[in-house]
């Protein structure tokens, strides 16, 4: 999912919110088994096409989607060895990218 086109989704993804429907609030919160992990924000640079994501951090793994130049993209904080886990672009699923060409941007 591109950050610019939905930034609404991800800066609330891990908190609480309220929204009003009507005149009742409704409340929500986030999984508690993914607000353990710490998140972190970052931008897709040094890319000129596209940044695969992929199953596993190799680079002999499947390519399951695709970040572009300037996407912004949520994941973990951690780095597994020179990878990032972050969220696509194109289809939205969840895999791993190279960290060089992921510049942080915010960790929460």
């Amino acid at each position: 999912m591109n950050f610019q086109r939905s930034a609404g989704l991800f800066i609330g993804a891990t908190s609480t919110f309220i929204a009003i429907l009507g005149a009742a609030p409704v409340t929500a919160t986030a999984d508690p088994a993914t607000t353990a992990r710490a998140e972190c924000t970052y931008q897709v640079q040094r890319v000129r096409t596209f940044l695969s994501v992929r199953e596993r951090p190799t680079v002999n793994s499947r390519e399951i989607d695709r970040l572009f130049p300037g996407d912004y993209t949520v994941g973990r904080c951690k780095n597994y060895n020179g990878w990032r886990y972050v969220e696509g672009s194109r289809y939205g699923l969840n895999g791993y990218s190279a960290n060089y060409y992921l510049k942080l941007v915010i960790q929460r």
